[in-house]
């Protein structure tokens, strides 16, 4: 019985769901099949594989340091739809392992959300970071699909405007707001620009806009 898939998934584009055979693995809750990242010396991620933590987690795989990057598919023990992450030389990408951390270096945008629902009153609050760097870890992970895991930004890109908006929708229309900052700003400075602009909407949802800012303000 085969322990793990002697397969490998070499990433020929940026970032992408990889969907993988399983034909063969011996994939179950006591020994699922994860996505394991290879590893050179300073860390950057060179190739991405499946395996068990029975074959891979001893640290090392065919001569090369592997860690566990995304977890198993809950439900199917396998690595189905949970996608991977390695960079690419030619659009000038990469992606580093450190402590726990896995650090990937692309131009991109995080996109959070939180929504609220009160007296047939359905609120939503949205932000739009682009980032240059961002972050996650294997726990980050757990129980999610592909695009599904929350990164935290590393380096903010401010060649590119940060936009925040609400969408408040009510029994009888929909009304929404936004606004849009090439800089970081303080939570001061975000209020007055809500107020100057009378952007009454955005201002009565300031607090939950900042939380999802996070470390984006100042």
């Amino acid at each position: 019985m085969k322990k793990y898939l002697l397969v490998f998934v070499m990433l020929t584009s940026m970032f992408l769901v990889v969907n993988v055979s399983q034909a063969n693995a011996n994939c179950n809750a006591e020994n699922s099949c994860g996505t394991w990242a290879m590893l050179d010396n300073q860390g950057v991620v060179t190739n991405v594989i499946v395996c068990q933590a029975s074959v891979c987690g001893g640290g090392t795989w065919a001569g090369q340091t592997v860690v566990p990057q995304v977890a198993p598919n809950p439900v199917t023990n396998d690595t189905t739809e949970q996608g991977s992450y390695i960079g690419n030389a030619e659009n000038n990408t990469s992606v580093i392992y450190s402590e726990g951390t896995f650090t990937i270096y692309e131009n991109s945008v995080i996109h959070k959300s939180t929504t609220e629902n009160n007296n047939e009153v359905v609120t939503t609050s949205q932000v739009s970071i682009p980032v240059s760097a961002k972050s996650f870890t294997y726990e980050d992970t757990i129980g999610k699909s592909y695009g599904n895991v929350e990164m935290n930004p590393v380096v903010f890109n401010e060649n590119i405007e940060t936009v925040v908006k609400v969408i408040e929708t009510n029994l009888i229309n929909t009304i929404s707001e936004s606004s849009s900052f090439y800089e970081r700003k303080t939570t001061q400075e975000i209020e007055e620009v809500f107020v100057n602009n009378n952007l009454n909407l955005l201002l009565s949802k300031i607090q939950t806009l900042i939380s999802l800012l996070g470390s984006w303000v100042k």
